[in-house]
């Protein structure tokens, strides 16, 4: 990763047990990196790898693509920098599954979902 660092996906559990995964999908490390290129400012990324546990107690799916490694949820506070974000993301077409969140936009590279989608929370 060129604008990334590993410590940023790690789980946010705090458990010292956590079996969350430690890397994130390569595929998903590209598209992240290429999306912060087209943005041109750092893009902070508010929640990546989750273990099961931690994926439960924020209100997670039981089928989170972030328990894979394969999601990242971006911070957008405010409403220009989440049009900034969401016009990047739908510009560059690198990301088909997108949901939209008041402080944050959910972005994944999951092929075992529907593809060409966005959601709100």
């Amino acid at each position: 990763m060129r604008y990334f660092t590993p410590e940023e996906f790690k789980c946010r559990c705090g458990r010292p047990d956590c079996d969350a995964k430690t890397e994130i999908n390569p595929r998903l490390a590209r598209e992240l990196d290429l999306l912060r290129e087209y943005v041109g400012r750092p893009v902070v990324v508010t929640s990546g790898l989750r273990c099961e546990y931690h994926n439960n107690l924020v209100g997670g799916v039981d089928s989170s693509a972030h328990v894979e490694g394969l999601a990242a949820d971006l911070a957008a506070l405010g409403s220009f920098p989440r049009f900034e974000l969401l016009s990047a993301i739908f510009n560059l077409e690198r990301f088909r599954r997108v949901g939209i969140g008041k402080s944050f936009i959910h972005v994944d590279v999951d092929l075992s979902k529907d593809q060409q989608v966005a959601w709100l929370y």
